[in-house]
């Protein structure tokens, strides 16, 4: 339950974020955010699956929207995602092997590996945020959220989905 809830905030915050982004000319940066957006929904939608598992109702509450500008944005954004990488996920998967829960250790690990690569992407665009890179296409795994600038793999490495499945956020 804890994780979902995070998820649909931070797709909210992102959703925002990519809003926020467009609007100061930073396209490739709202691309990444619509991305991880993206990302965010499928993980919440593997907890839904992992707590139906265990025959309960999934229940969010949604926070209220903080928005700043773009750099700041990148900035809550990467520190949010560090905390999901370095405390948050590490702690509910050591709950969820220690409670026999396959399911909730399957979309566990799933949202831990990609909010690992969405820490790396979210740092490259605060760092060239200056620079206003061109917006470079960013595809999203529908079954596993894992989030990658080029599909240079057959099979997703998490989950095995053919990368033809994967999604090009625009």
């Amino acid at each position: 339950q804890t994780a979902f809830t995070g998820e649909m905030n931070a797709k909210q915050r992102y959703v925002a974020f990519a809003q926020r982004a467009d609007r100061e000319g930073y396209p490739g940066v709202a691309r990444l955010f619509r991305a991880c957006a993206r990302a965010e929904q499928v993980h919440a939608n593997e907890h839904v699956h992992a707590i139906a598992w265990t025959g309960r109702e999934a229940r969010a509450v949604l926070e209220r929207l903080g928005v700043g500008t773009t750099a700041e944005n990148l900035r809550s954004a990467i520190e949010s995602e560090t905390y999901e990488v370095t405390q948050f996920y590490p702690a509910l998967l050591e709950r969820a092997r220690s409670d026999h829960q396959p399911m909730a250790v399957r979309s566990l690990t799933f949202a831990l590996s990609a909010e690992r690569e969405h820490v790396g992407l979210l740092t490259a665009a605060l760092a060239s945020l200056d620079q206003r890179p061109p917006a470079r296409p960013i595809y999203v795994c529908p079954f596993c959220g894992k989030t990658v600038e080029s599909l240079d793999f057959r099979k997703c490495p998490n989950c095995f989905t053919g990368a033809k499945k994967f999604i090009k956020e625009s």
